[in-house]
């Protein structure tokens, strides 16, 4: 993943799932969930949105 330094499996322990499940959801394969999304949102301190390419990610 990389994104902020974090490993698939460092985000599978967050979303409680497998790293292959990660991989999977990553490339489209499965669906994240908006529960998924919320942890995702949290763990890389930015909002959904961002995540959903509704708002720009600003860098500071």
């Amino acid at each position: 993943m990389g994104l902020n330094g974090l490993t698939q499996a460092e985000v599978a322990e967050t979303l409680h799932c497998s790293r292959s499940t990660v991989s999977q959801k990553c490339t489209g394969r499965i669906a994240f969930s908006v529960n998924e999304i919320n942890e995702l949102a949290e763990l890389l301190h930015v909002s959904a949105d961002v995540l959903l390419g509704r708002a720009p990610l600003e860098v500071k």
